[in-house]
């Protein structure tokens, strides 16, 4: 069973993030308070409250927006057009008396409603009707109206014909989509992996921070004993000022300690809440223990495959590379010499009133159409040139970054599984030194015990001790943070989590 989180609980004051937000989808394990925080849980709450994945998060309804823009390339536009025009034109002269003749006046009253758009596949059309009362002085001014209405279109035949030219807004609006939810789950997959990493770091401060406590209490132990040998004159006053002096070191440790714990533990707050507050300061974060590490083997082969269809930068380079391609056809198109087809086809009307006129073309009395084609030669396409030798770079660029990437996936996930196996290794070394350096101890104390041993050796080996306990725990959060790094590297990040991003319905 999982539970699902809508991207408008991480941001609900996004507009319109219902229908470009992402879903979260990944199991309840919501921790409640007082409970130990689980590295599962911590995951979930860097989900609900992180802030970089939530900047991140706009990137996606911005995108999506773009291509609603994109789309509106399309849009029919309703326009209306009303002019007035006055237009007085000198007559030639008069031979005899050498003064020209009375200038004569047009005058010319227009309206136009039209409905202009243009199709993917480049028509350009324009449905329109239109009344113009045309009058002048020569006649004493009388109406003499004049309507029409009917079709005309502009159809590229080869500079700007079909989708390669008029979709390529649209599908270079789709693709930076993709891209940027791409990039969000890579913001995801990062924070996810950086909350793992802070999680096991703060496992290791606990965990040194228990080694410190431990440390002073075995010196403590050792002090007292040593009193009690001095107080029947079995030890030395040194013996029990050494190991008074050791109790002291070891309590600076501790607090050193505790500072470690504080940092980290304010870094994992960080990571897991969105308080801005100092309550951010307050509390200690109590963790749940983690399960003891297994070895791990991992198939370098099947998972570089897998990375290609996982990991976000691959995705996204695939992407750009695609999107090079639609705008070097594009560029390319335009290259070619510009050859429309142009036509119009309607009815025209004339009358005393505008009403005798309209009527005519409601009659369709006097038809009128045109055809007719329009060349266009550019002379030398300099800038058409340099765009499509541009567009043309950049996709073999964009070719070049895959391949340089597929090779950066191969050597990271081999250096990813290199780490694996080392740390793997550490854990099994220093476990097996921590276990020795226990035996040692305890031998060494049974000795002194008995008297022939020393307390310096004591409290060296007591030393040793805790610095191979602080060894394992580092081996182990080393470990456990490889594991982390080889899935982010294979792209597994997201399914190791039970995490799944999908667009929204």
């Amino acid at each position: 069973m999982t539970e699902r989180f809508s991207m408008d609980r991480l941001l609900p004051t996004i507009p319109g993030l219902a229908t470009a937000a992402l879903v979260l989808c990944t199991a309840p394990v919501q921790a409640h308070e007082g409970e130990p925080l689980t590295l599962e849980a911590a995951v979930q709450r860097a989900l609900a409250e992180n802030y970089a994945i939530r900047v991140h998060a706009f990137s996606v309804p911005i995108a999506e927006a773009a291509v609603s823009e994109a789309k509106g390339r399309f849009d029919p536009r309703l326009v209306f057009r009303d002019t007035r025009s006055n237009d007085e034109r000198p007559q030639r002269l008069n031979t005899d008396t050498g003064e020209p003749y009375p200038s004569t006046i047009y005058e010319s009253d227009a309206q136009q409603v039209a409905l202009e758009g243009e199709l993917p596949f480049g028509l350009g059309y324009q449905l329109s009707g239109r009344t113009s009362n045309d009058r002048g002085s020569w006649d004493g001014y009388a109406d003499n109206h004049s309507s029409f209405a009917g079709v005309s279109a502009r159809l590229p035949l080869l500079r700007g014909f079909g989708p390669a030219a008029t979709l390529t807004g649209i599908r270079v609006a789709r693709t930076n989509r993709d891209i940027s939810e791409w990039e969000f789950r890579a913001a995801v997959v990062d924070t996810i992996t950086e909350v793992a990493y802070v999680y096991h770091e703060l496992v290791l401060a606990h965990a040194s921070l228990r080694s410190a406590r431990r440390s002073r209490e075995l010196a403590e132990q050792l002090h007292r004993e040593n009193e009690k040998r001095f107080g029947v004159g079995s030890m030395s006053e040194y013996d029990v000022l050494s190991a008074r002096a050791r109790v002291a070191s070891r309590e600076e440790n501790i607090l050193l300690a505790e500072r470690y714990v504080a940092s980290v533990q304010l870094r994992l707050k960080r990571l897991i809440s969105d308080e801005r507050s100092t309550a951010l300061l307050d509390g200690p974060l109590l963790l749940a223990p983690l399960p003891p590490p297994a070895e791990m083997r991992v198939d370098i082969a099947s998972d570089i495959a897998a990375a290609h269809e996982l990991r976000p930068d691959f995705r996204q380079a695939q992407l750009a590379r695609q999107r090079s391609d639609e705008l070097y056809r594009r560029e390319r198109n335009q290259l070619l010499p510009g050859l429309d087809l142009v036509g119009s086809y309607g009815y025209s009307g004339v009358g005393s009133d505008a009403s005798s006129s309209r009527g005519q073309i409601r009659d369709r009395d006097h038809p009128s159409y045109s055809a007719g084609i329009v060349l266009s030669l550019p002379i030398t396409s300099t800038s058409e040139r340099a765009r499509a030798h541009s567009a043309r770079l950049v996709r073999e660029r964009a070719e070049l970054q895959i391949r340089e990437l597929e090779q950066s996936i191969v050597v990271r996930i081999g250096e990813a599984a290199s780490e694996i196996d080392t740390a793997w290794k550490r854990v099994l070394a220093s476990r097996a030194s921590r276990d020795l350096s226990q035996q040692t101890l305890d031998s060494e104390v049974k000795r002194l015990r008995a008297g022939p041993g020393s307390t310096f050796v004591v409290l060296q080996l007591q030393e040793i001790l805790s610095n191979d306990e602080v060894r394992e725990a580092r081996a182990v959060a080393d470990y456990r943070n490889a594991l982390a790094e080889y899935d982010r590297q294979t792209g597994r990040t997201l399914a190791r989590h039970r995490i799944e991003l999908a667009p929204l319905e």
